[in-house]
């Protein structure tokens, strides 16, 4: 019975999802005075997107930018309601074009395009095109820039990042010299496999007389590489034309062996954007076709969205065109929670697929199911030019989507979007739209002070009220990142950082900054335990121009401070009292000395040995900030550990 129940539950939500229309539930345009464009949408944790494209602008997203007027590729983390967490440009004064951006096992994110630029954050070795990759960590701090290519034009299309920190590139390639050393052609298609820094281990061109591009590549885990390109050839390494423009899609050994060589298409030009794997273990991609003929049953319109599905050993399983009369085309795919698939791309046809164009150029959105049969179809934008080059299916049954937008008008005519392009970051539903917001989290890195190397510290999240831990994490130990979500409300919380060896850092949380952003960026550097080494006790409160410690406002800080000790029982140490720089001298070193002897006969009590400890009241002495201001001030009035021997 239950099953049953559950089947007709799935039937009526396939077709009340068939007959409702899909609307626009909120939308975010980024950009500036020039042309901005998003090009990529990736889902990171915490329900945060990356979006990335290209920026024309000096202004809004584009602030930065190397040279008004010409492209710089910019990274931007927003929150699931499109608020911008961080942002990040890349470029020099020649134009950056942005191909494909994927995650990296660290949680950061590594980019391919193309570059002109000979300067700013390029270090370009040739004239014309090169193949440009760009790693940015998890917090979109710049790791490393490269290039590739050679004297000719050369163009990056797609990259790979593999479980073990290398990565596969494919492009391109005109040249004959750098790092292409090979060619069968005009256009070779190219790739290369570079380590974990971006550096070339091996590089590797295939084609024919004509012109081969490589669009998508993806390593099997059995370390076989998928190699998806486009050619225009007939002879050498295209085994099998279809007509003047195909698909050619290429299984490779670990040994870089060809295992299997296929061509899809029809009699005329098909362009393929993506490919993905899928959970069935096959391969789905899409693009445009201009034929009717081959692979390609029927053709609407003077270039219709194309999708297909292909196995393990290049078996054709599915293909299918999607259309009107004009002209469609696809950007990119997506596997969606049902196991179907979400295409994005833009159609200017008013019949057929899209029936509604309000302008040139609508962005569109086609559901399709497993097999390729169309479930649904939608249509956005104005008078002008508007595209969707990539979309997610949430689980709550919505869709966000990211292009771009030109038009203020239709569907962009309640923005208070002024004239040119801007990156349009949007959710569509079918009703009102369900809830999904980020999570509010805390995130960055803990490394040593002395060296920057990770430290995998124990992170723990503490209700200042009770005591009670939240939770606790701890920082990967390979790069030093972490991610710690935080609660919502006006609770206090302290977020404390601790490792073996090393020196405590610990915190109160604003709560607060969570209204403008779901991320709270603390980078924490830990001081190895030595003699010298400190540590300010934060989050300890005494009554105002008296040493009586407040025990229930200073919990957080003195069971920080006892965990440490504990933690380290060989450890002796100075209790070290400061003051600001206001009133009397003589006054502000015998507070001072009396608030570390309040912290000292705390610990007492709670069984440290005194023999570990030594007390000294500084006073105004060794101020850590400036007394002009109330929160330098504030900085000054402390208590430090200072490590002075071992037992």
């Amino acid at each position: 019975m239950t099953t049953r129940i559950y089947s007709f539950l799935g039937i009526f939500f396939l077709l009340f999802t068939s007959v409702q229309a899909q609307k626009i539930v909120w939308q975010k345009l980024y950009g500036g005075l020039m042309y901005d464009q998003a090009c990529e949408l990736i889902e990171m944790p915490g329900r945060t997107f990356l979006i990335g494209g290209e920026t024309q602008s000096t202004d809004g997203i584009g602030e930065g930018n190397h040279l008004a007027g010409i492209e710089d590729i910019v990274v931007a983390k927003v929150s699931a309601n499109g608020r911008v967490i961080w942002r990040t440009i890349v470029g020099g004064t020649g134009r950056e074009t942005f191909a494909q951006m994927k995650v990296t096992p660290d949680q950061g994110v590594v980019v391919v395009g193309t570059t002109t630029s000979p300067d700013g954050d390029i270090n370009k070795k040739h004239r014309g095109f090169e193949i440009l990759v760009i790693k940015l960590d998890a917090m979109g701090k710049k790791e490393w820039v490269k290039t590739y290519g050679g004297n000719g034009n050369d163009k990056g299309y797609c990259i790979w990042p593999n479980p073990d920190g290398t990565y596969l590139v494919g492009g391109e390639s005109g040249s004959l010299d750098g790092d292409m050393t090979y060619s069968r052609g005009g256009l070779d298609a190219w790739f290369a496999k570079l380590d974990e820094k971006g550096e070339v281990v091996w590089t590797k061109s295939f084609g024919g007389p004509e012109n081969e591009q490589v669009k998508d590549i993806i390593q099997l885990p059995n370390r076989q590489i998928l190699v998806c390109a486009t050619s225009t050839s007939e002879s050498h390494d295209i085994k099998d034309p279809k007509g003047k423009k195909d698909a050619w899609v290429f299984m490779m050994s670990r040994n870089l062996d060809f295992i299997w060589n296929k061509n899809y298409g029809g009699s005329d030009y098909e362009e393929l954007a993506a490919v993905i794997p899928n959970r069935q273990g096959n391969f789905v991609g899409v693009g445009t076709s201009f034929s009717g003929n081959g692979d390609l049953a029927r053709q609407y319109g003077r270039g219709d969205i194309w999708a297909f599905e292909f196995n393990q050993w290049g078996q054709l399983l599915w293909s299918r065109n999607y259309g009107g009369s004009k002209s469609d085309g696809a950007n990119n795919i997506r596997q969606t929670p049902d196991g179907g698939y979400l295409i994005s791309g833009t159609t200017t046809s008013e019949d057929g697929i899209a029936a509604k164009n309000r302008g040139h150029y609508d962005a569109i959105l086609i559901k399709i199911d497993s097999t390729g049969k169309k479930e649904w179809a939608m249509t956005a934008g104005g008078e002008d030019y508007e595209a969707f080059y990539n979309a997610i299916a949430l689980p709550t049954g919505d869709f966000l989507a990211a292009g771009y937008a030109e038009s203020v008008d239709g569907d962009l005519r309640n923005t208070g979007k002024d004239m040119g392009n801007d990156m349009w970051f949007t959710k569509i539903s079918f009703t009102e739209g369900q809830p999904y917001e980020s999570m509010n989290y805390m995130a960055g890195r803990v490394l040593d002070k002395t060296n920057g190397f990770p430290i995998k510290a124990e992170i723990t999240l503490t209700n200042n009220h009770n005591l009670d831990e939240i939770d606790k994490i701890y920082a990967n130990e390979t790069d030093g990142l972490y991610l710690l979500e935080l609660p919502s409300g006006s609770q206090k919380v302290s977020v404390n950082f601790i490792a073996p060896g090393y020196m405590f850092y610990g915190q109160d949380v604003d709560l607060d900054l969570l209204t403008k952003s779901p991320e709270i960026h603390l980078d924490v550097q830990l001081e190895p335990i030595r003699v010298g080494s400190k540590a300010i006790c934060n989050n300890l409160h005494f009554v105002t121009g008296e040493w009586d410690l407040q025990h229930a406002e200073s919990g957080p800080g003195l069971a920080r401070l006892l965990y440490f000790l504990k933690l380290n029982p060989n450890v002796k140490f100075e209790i070290a009292g400061f003051t600001d720089n206001t009133g009397n001298i003589s006054h502000k070193k015998e507070l001072s000395q009396r608030r570390a002897e309040s912290v000292r006969d705390y610990l007492l009590l709670q069984g440290i040995s005194g023999r570990r400890m030594s007390v000294m009241g500084y006073g105004m002495e060794q101020p850590v900030a400036e007394n002009d201001t109330e929160e330098g001030r504030a900085a000054n009035r402390r208590v430090e550990i200072r490590i002075t021997g071992f037992e």
